[in-house]
């Protein structure tokens, strides 16, 4: 999964709104890591659009705190989308 931030100065709808940016999955990734995980590619792909929204909402996880609540906010996204067992540890 890889996130581009789109919100460059200047570039806005006609609206004046601005897109976050894009999310890409690699579906064949993303379904190696659902077997490996031992969960649907559905909760796998629920997962990687979460975390990859995370990234653009400013989130990041190369600290441990940093991690923590990443996964915490994950957790809580995946809980309201009924997707809760796609959580990871």
């Amino acid at each position: 999964m890889l996130s581009f931030n789109t919100d460059f100065d200047g570039l806005r709808r006609p609206d004046g709104s601005a897109d976050l940016g894009e999310i890409v999955i690699a579906l064949p990734v993303a379904a190696r890591g659902a077997r490996e995980r031992a969960v649907s590619l559905g909760e796998e792909l629920g997962l990687l659009t979460v975390h990859g929204t995370l990234h653009l909402l400013g989130f990041d996880h190369e600290e441990e705190e940093e991690e923590r609540e990443m996964k915490q906010l994950e957790r809580v996204a995946l809980r309201r989308a009924g997707l809760e067992s796609a959580a990871r540890d």
